[in-house]
């Protein structure tokens, strides 16, 4: 049967887990912690659906060990999200602003599964690795997705591209992978660190920048 939670609040230190692997839909409204205690954290395990509304306040790991497909509705604010699979051609998907302060991990799993980040503005700590062989979706608009550690986009099958992607410091932004630029999109920010930017298909009316700037050595492939 299908899992319906309202707003959830975790006491301090506490790991909330959603589903153990089974097939039930799982719908939660929200999750928070406290503020200023022990972090508090989530895993997903289902092999269907999950649909999550907004998480935040003093939450550390957000865990997907497997789902069919996860959609954060709203924000997420956490330490960390590790997602380790999902079902081939689903899609773990954060629909509001995304903001983590220690980084994400994005696993090849054991399926060709997607991740999409399309909230307006997203900061990720750390050097960020998507690991995963389906698809990546960044933005879908005006948006902003700074990868302040650096980003490698090397495995999926193509990155989607739609906004301004950014690193800081010396932050590489390696999206090797085939790039289809659906909006305006910009590579680059205040990173020193290398660019570099596979095969791009741009779609009709649209502008793709590489760079921002700064003295950063830029590689592309082919631009159709």
């Amino acid at each position: 049967d299908p899992v319906v939670l309202g707003n959830v609040t975790l006491s301090d230190g506490v790991t909330i887990y959603l589903g153990n692997g089974g097939p039930a839909l799982i719908t939660v409204n929200s999750i928070s912690g406290f503020a200023n205690g022990a972090a508090s954290h989530i895993v997903i395990n289902s092999r269907a659906g999950v649909t999550v509304g907004a998480v935040g306040t003093d939450i550390g790991t957000i865990t997907i060990t497997n789902s069919g497909g996860t959609t954060f509705s709203s924000t997420v604010s956490a330490a960390t999200v590790a997602i380790t699979s999902t079902t081939v051609g689903n899609t773990v998907s954060f629909n509001g602003n995304l903001t983590l302060t220690s980084g994400m991990t994005v696993g090849a799993g054991s399926a060709a599964y997607n991740v999409a980040i399309l909230g307006s503005s997203n900061s990720i700590a750390g050097a960020t690795t998507f690991s995963n062989t389906g698809t990546v979706t960044l933005g879908d608009g005006s948006d902003a997705v700074a990868f302040t550690g650096g980003l490698v986009a090397t495995a999926p099958s193509r990155v989607y591209l739609g906004g301004t992607i950014t690193a800081a410091g010396t932050g590489v932004l390696n999206i090797g992978a085939p790039v289809t630029v659906s909006y305006n999109s910009t590579v680059g920010g205040t990173s020193t660190g290398a660019i570099t930017v596979g095969a791009a298909t741009l779609v009709d009316g649209v502008t793709l920048t590489v760079g921002a700037g700064a003295a950063n050595a830029i590689s592309m492939s082919t631009v159709t």
